[in-house]
């Protein structure tokens, strides 16, 4: 499990504004991180006001990590552990997001999880996730894929929501110095 970094900040600051304005027109939002990692995104959403968190990750680690940092800042929030959302129990949100793995490269011989959870052979995760979806997603819900314009392939991307029957636009950019 990768610790919260710039980027996982800016991922919070944008899911949260996205979801406050959902709730000032819908007063409630059910939001949904897939995976959430150390869970900064998905506990940082779940202390607002009318927000249903929840939250999956393949990784156990992961998902006992997201755990205890739920009961460590006092929110509810589900979390699951499972391959995308197959241990997710049926419903619906207004927000699915994901920080998508950069690497669309095979990681070959890396047997390290905190490594290789960068990567995504082919983007097949993301395929997957794409067809799943859309079962997932309330009447006017949104997706937001968080991307690194410098280590993703943007182009594959782009085609994979358009194959998906997507329609993909950005919602904001930023340049984050390390």
């Amino acid at each position: 499990v990768f610790p919260p970094d710039l980027n996982t900040t800016y991922l919070c600051e944008v899911v949260e504004e996205i979801t406050s304005k959902f709730i000032q027109k819908n007063k409630q939002c059910r939001v949904f991180e897939m995976g959430m990692g150390a869970g900064a995104a998905i506990v940082s959403v779940a202390k607002m006001p009318g927000v249903i968190a929840s939250a999956s990750d393949i990784s156990p680690m992961a998902v006992l990590n997201a755990k205890a940092n739920a009961l460590w800042w006092g929110v509810q929030c589900d979390i699951y552990q499972g391959d995308l959302f197959e241990n997710v129990p049926q419903g619906k949100f207004d927000l699915i997001f994901w920080n998508i793995p950069f690497f669309p490269e095979d990681p070959g011989n890396i047997e390290d999880v905190r490594f290789k959870i960068a990567f995504d052979p082919g983007y097949n995760n993301l395929k997957r996730f794409l067809v799943d979806v859309n079962s997932r997603l309330a009447d006017n819900g949104k997706i937001l894929l968080a991307v690194d314009q410098d280590m993703c392939d943007l182009e594959k991307i782009y085609h994979l929501i358009d194959s998906a029957y997507f329609i993909a636009e950005i919602y904001k950019e930023s340049l984050i110095h390390c």
